[in-house]
């Protein structure tokens, strides 16, 4: 059998044996250690210069015991095969999976990590075909891996990123707070990033999201890893929105309106500070649910009809009343105006509006038409009630004739006209009553 030493005369089969997944480790009879590959080193995590001159059964007796056994008590068996499980520091333990092929120079041993073997091709299979860049970070943030979305995201090929230091990309204004967010995830293990600017490979600037999560303890990832998404489209509509939202504040300083800008594909909606000022919400961005929770409960119904019916419509401008809820619980009227954009397609893509408080209009209204419904009883009272005691007394009064009216007639008469001149005077009071009320 080929001697798997270092000293064998088959350059190229030593340098596959050092590069390959599978750990390999060469003994001389006494068991001696002579040759222990970098994937040896990564399962039993040490060095292989420091593995070399030990004594294999001596350094992992539970591990190698049995073959020792093995090779013992059959000294004709030239190749012997086992699993046993092995613990790894901060990891648990593993199934490892024990091939031994003896030689007249000593043993070669292959060693694979079933559960390692298995974790990292699960973990190619998820960053192979996903949409986000998975990319893998030593300590000082030098690229170990980069999954092949990289030449989406970044424009450019995986293997050009290995080694690259991922801060030479970072836009140097974002640069300092990538160090610390980058530093902060030894501590917190997982963090999400603000959004920073990235150079793309063409030169462009790039905004950019990305979660870190510490895996250095990890046997199968070694390293920092982040999950990123180009978020640029998101962060200049945002830029865009902002100055819309600054020249609505300008606007706003000149009415005491609550301008709001809804967005149909995030479904939130941006205020101007209209919305403090009117109904004490200190609040820049709020989603829909939120908007349609303040809206009076007997008011929301109808108020979404009306949207949905100008949306089906087609129709761009809108206008109504309803009832809103201010910070402290009380709920104001508001006059709505606004504005329905579509897009080629007919589809709305956002509208924006302008909230009116017209709830003291609302309440002199109110009170506008309770004085003058007032105004039509006191003119009923005068048309009706008021004119049969003053046609009483007008008959009464004629019927007082100087010349022809006797004594008895005038005292006759006296009482009626009492009655009738009080009737008129009870008249003259609700009148008077009605007007003050």
């Amino acid at each position: 059998m080929t001697q798997f030493s270092e000293n064998i005369n088959e350059p190229f089969l030593y340098h596959a044996l050092q590069h390959m997944q599978e750990g390999y480790i060469f003994t001389n009879n006494r068991w001696i250690i002579e040759v222990f590959n970098a994937s040896a080193a990564k399962i039993f995590e040490m060095a292989g210069t420091d593995a070399k001159g030990k004594h294999l059964l001596e350094t992992w007796p539970e591990i190698f015991s049995p073959l020792k056994s093995k090779l013992d008590a059959d000294a004709a068996a030239s190749e012997y095969s086992y699993e046993v499980s092995h613990r790894h520091s901060g990891s648990g333990d593993s199934a490892l999976e024990i091939r031994a092929y003896k030689s007249a120079d000593g043993v070669a041993v292959f060693v694979r990590d079933i559960e390692l073997n298995s974790s990292e091709q699960r973990f190619k299979l998820l960053v192979q075909d996903g949409s986000d860049l998975v990319t893998i970070f030593d300590q000082d943030g030098v690229y170990k891996f980069a999954s092949p979305t990289a030449i989406n995201v970044l424009g450019v090929g995986p293997d050009l990123l290995i080694g690259r230091n991922v801060f030479d990309f970072i836009h140097p204004d974002d640069r300092e707070t990538a160090r610390l967010q980058f530093k902060l995830v030894e501590n917190e293990h997982r963090i999400m990033m603000p959004p920073f600017r990235y150079k793309h490979y063409n030169g462009e600037i790039r905004w950019m999201e990305t979660i870190i999560t510490n895996r250095l303890k990890d046997p199968v990832i070694n390293g920092i890893i982040t999950n990123s998404r180009d978020v640029t489209e998101r962060i200049n509509q945002e830029i865009a929105l902002k100055k819309i939202l600054e020249r609505f504040n300008t606007v706003s300083k000149a009415t005491s309106d609550a301008i709001w800008d809804l967005d149909f594909v995030t479904k939130t909606i941006t205020w101007n500070k209209g919305l403090t000022g009117l109904f004490g919400y200190d609040l820049e961005y709020t989603s829909m649910d939120w908007w349609k929770g303040n809206v009076h409960p007997d008011d929301l119904e109808p108020v979404l009809a009306h949207f949905n019916k100008m949306i089906k419509s087609g129709i761009i401008k809108s206008r109504l009343e309803y009832r809103y809820r201010s910070a402290d619980g009380s709920y104001k009227n508001v006059f709505d105006r606004s504005y329905i954009h579509f897009d080629e397609s007919g589809l709305p893509t956002r509208i924006i509006g302008s909230m009116q408080d017209i709830t003291s209009l609302k309440k002199h209204i109110a009170e506008i038409e309770l004085q003058n419904a007032k105004l039509r009883e006191i003119s009923f009272i005068q048309s009706h009630q008021l004119r049969a005691p003053l046609a009483s007394l007008m008959g009464l009064i004629s019927l007082l004739d100087p010349e022809t009216s006797s004594p008895e007639d005038v005292y006759e008469i006296l009482p009626l006209l009492m009655r009738s001149a009080k009737e008129a005077d009870d008249v003259v009071r609700a009148i008077t009553e009605k007007a003050s009320s």
